[in-house]
């Protein structure tokens, strides 16, 4: 995991909504949210046990024109007393034709 600062994720944050903003208004953004929940259990130790909260996932996917596409997932998971945002994925793709797409920005791996 990549700790970013709270500076760093304003930047990136300010830099995501001009992406979204220099677009075509009719366009519409997409938001969404993710995250999951855990049980924790011990067959050993019948005192710890109970619910356990995983990472919960920030999203926005915007069609910028016919052939451009912008999106952003930030990620913010507990770590221990404190909370931990990282940049899972910005990146800006265009699409020339079917066969070729360029992108670019921190993405995961096909």
């Amino acid at each position: 995991m990549i700790n970013v600062t709270h500076r760093q994720v304003t930047r990136l944050g300010t830099v995501a909504a001009a992406v979204f903003a220099l677009a075509a208004p009719a366009h519409a953004v997409d938001f969404g949210a993710f995250g999951n929940i855990r049980y924790l259990s011990s067959s050993q130790d019948a005192t710890t046990q109970g619910f356990m909260l995983g990472a919960f996932d920030l999203y926005a996917s915007h069609q910028i024109g016919d052939k451009t596409h912008a999106f952003v997932e930030y990620v913010l998971e507990g770590n221990g007393n404190e909370i931990v945002t990282d940049v899972e994925r910005l990146f800006v793709s265009r699409t020339f034709n079917d066969k070729f797409t360029l992108a670019a920005g921190r993405f995961h791996t096909p």
